[in-house]
């Protein structure tokens, strides 16, 4: 936190240069804050992975975390394909940019969004993207990239095949969901379930 200066105009600001992470602040009449963190490395590494011709099939994924205090945080993260987690074959996701909000209306993902890319112009080529169910995201983010394709989280996909089966009276005592479930799905993948 900042001491109070003498003079106003000397008063550190959360946008100030000398520190890399906060990069824009808005706050909405109504007290509505909407904060934008990100390092400049990450952006540079969201273009490598996601919007590159390199890695033509890496997802960069959205998701929004509920019930923070009064806050909600949109973080998107992206698999660090230079990387291999020896363990378990595979590359690790790691954080991006995150969000800091109150409310998921499409004008806050987009200030999300536009104050990425204004930082990496190259963001508009990323070629996939994850979210949940939320269309204020989904949708600010897909009208602003050229042919992305738009895949839901596998346990969201998961969460919309139970709730259809159960509406077509499945009961899921049965363990019909299950087995479903298992012939659309790698095994190795329910162990989200």
């Amino acid at each position: 936190m900042c001491d109070q200066p003498e003079n106003a105009k000397d008063c550190c600001s959360p946008l100030d240069d000398s520190q890399p992470f906060v990069r824009d602040f808005l706050l909405e009449s109504g007290g509505q804050p909407m904060i934008t963190l990100f390092l400049d490395q990450t952006l540079t590494d969201v273009e490598r992975f996601c919007a590159s011709d390199e890695y033509p099939n890496s997802p960069l994924a959205f998701d929004t975390t509920f019930n923070i205090g009064e806050y909600k945080f949109t973080q998107m993260t992206y698999k660090k394909l230079s990387l291999l987690q020896k363990s378990k074959e595979k590359h690790p996701w790691f954080p991006g940019s995150v969000l800091i909000h109150r409310r998921e209306r499409t004008q806050d993902f987009s200030f999300f969004w536009n104050s990425v890319k204004r930082t990496n112009n190259q963001l508009k080529n990323v070629k996939i993207i994850g979210t949940d169910e939320c269309e204020a995201l989904s949708s600010c983010i897909l009208s602003e990239l050229d042919d992305a394709v738009h895949l839901l989280g596998i346990e969201h996909v998961q969460k919309n095949i139970e709730e259809n089966l159960v509406k077509c009276n499945i009961p899921r005592y049965l363990g019909m969901t299950f087995l479903v479930q298992m012939d659309l799905f790698h095994p190795t993948q329910m162990t989200n379930l």
